[in-house]
């Protein structure tokens, strides 16, 4: 058995590393190459370095909701006590709980792939270059 504050707080631990992850990621995961191009002088808009700048944006914002919604869930669990049970060995928790993260972790990259490829292409089409 399983106290709902500590699943609560185990939920709010995944959602900071997942905040965590999504916020710094937008910045690990530019590589060299991208750095040079970004670092080029350009004549006009450097299409490059903005849509550089509007994915790591959009990570860092993914990465602050997700880091709230976590430290939000840990804090609800100091109220919930240990009267609150679910049915679960450790076992299928730890189970379930990766495959959870896992499931989150991929569902939310894709979204802010979408997100980001809306603001480029919705900002590009608004502006006359």
């Amino acid at each position: 058995m399983i106290g709902l504050n500590a699943l609560f707080a185990s939920i709010g631990v995944m959602f900071c590393l997942t905040g965590a992850y999504f916020a710094a990621s937008g910045f690990l995961k530019t590589s060299n190459k991208l750095l040079i191009e970004q670092a080029r002088t350009k004549w006009d808009f450097n299409k490059e370095l903005f849509e550089a700048l509007v994915h790591q944006r959009d990570r860092a914002v993914c990465g602050f909701v997700f880091i709230f919604i976590g430290s939000l869930l840990q804090f609800v669990s100091l109220f919930l006590g240990n009267t609150l049970v679910i049915t679960l060995n450790h076992t299928w928790t730890i189970v379930l709980s990766v495959f959870a993260y896992l499931f989150i972790l991929l569902l939310f990259h894709w979204v802010i792939k979408k997100i980001s490829s809306w603001n480029i292409d919705r900002t590009i089409k608004e502006v006359d270059f």
